[in-house]
């Protein structure tokens, strides 16, 4: 039913799980919504939920609120920033269909560690690897040739798969275990087409794969991490970056507090954190932009109301196949 509605839309997801009775995300989403468009009418909104089937899985799946019956400028304005946060609610935000994410793998079993201070080449060593994969993999490259439509038009097939082999960059996850750093590489690809079929196999083609270097071999992760607070699949919820951004508010939990009435959200400031500003950690490079790099601190907003903490990032996974609902 949603894909039947016209106009402008989009999805909202707080980073508290699935709620048993979802009414109370719902009436501050409303209220939220009231806050930032004080001129609109929110009646003529459609703020909608899906039917909950089974809310006992072993992550906290992302719950999707759909909003529709949006103009344009309102829309442009809430997907502006990649989260809303009030002292009662953190919505993250989602085009209602979402451009294909750049990320595809973690690889782990390298005996080398990501760049620090005194190395500074080994995540070089990753990007290498993989672009000799792309390269020299038939399979990888004619599916390249064969589905860029996501790429630069007029392309030429070859020219397409430069473009996917010079996009390939690679970010290092501290991981600790039995108190041990070990080698964990995220990679990053502009993926090549915006279908999602198509997105699905060239995961499954990259994915299938050894990354076989003089130094060792790196294998993708079967099982990827499920970050609880912002639903990416990069990192794991304790590397979340959201979370040291300025003004961001842990609690109270979106769906446990004293019931809709109870929040202070309506006599609080709106922290919102743009897509202009880059992570400390490049997670999934939102909206199909290349970020890179580092951020912090805070700025002006677009009104004495509301502040702008820096802050960028996006989650995959997202509404599609990880909610436990269907929708009306």
């Amino acid at each position: 039913m949603w894909q039947r509605e016209s106009g402008e839309k989009m999805v909202l997801y707080p980073k508290d799980p699935t709620p048993r009775d979802p009414t109370t995300i719902i009436l501050k989403t409303r209220r939220f919504l009231q806050d930032l468009l004080p001129h609109c009418d929110i009646s003529t909104l459609i703020v909608g939920a899906p039917c909950l089937v089974n809310t006992s899985v072993a992550y906290r799946p992302t719950f999707p609120i759909f909003i529709g019956r949006l103009t344009a400028p309102e829309k442009r304005l809430l997907m502006s920033h990649n989260v809303w946060v009030t002292p009662s609610v953190q919505l993250f935000t989602k085009d209602f269909i979402p451009p294909p994410s750049s990320w595809v793998m973690t690889l782990c079993g390298l005996l080398f560690l990501p760049d620090t201070t005194t190395e500074t080449s080994n995540n070089t060593l990753v990007q290498l690897v993989v672009r000799r994969k792309i390269h020299n993999t038939i399979t990888i490259s004619t599916f390249i040739m064969k589905h860029h439509d996501n790429l630069l038009a007029g392309l030429s097939p070859n020219g397409a798969v430069n473009h996917v082999v010079n996009s390939v960059h690679i970010t290092g996850l501290p991981i600790i275990i039995n108190g041990e750093q070990v080698g964990m590489f995220n990679v990053y690809i502009d993926p090549p087409s915006r279908n999602l079929t198509h997105h699905e196999k060239w995961l499954s083609l990259m994915r299938n794969n050894v990354y076989t270097m003089v130094q060792g071999a790196g294998f993708p992760l079967k099982s990827s991490y499920h970050c609880s607070i912002c639903k990416g699949l990069d990192h794991p919820t304790g590397l979340c970056p959201f979370t040291t951004l300025p003004g961001w508010v842990e609690g109270p939990a979106n769906d446990t507090d004293n019931g809709p009435d109870g929040d202070n959200q309506a006599n609080g400031d709106i922290i919102s954190f743009p897509n202009d500003v880059h992570f400390p950690n490049d997670i999934n490079r939102p909206n199909n932009s290349a970020t890179r790099g580092g951020g912090g601190g805070r700025g002006c907003g677009f009104s004495s109301r509301y502040k702008n903490g820096n802050g960028r990032g996006n989650s995959r996974g997202g509404y599609r196949g990880n909610n436990r609902g269907k929708c009306h």
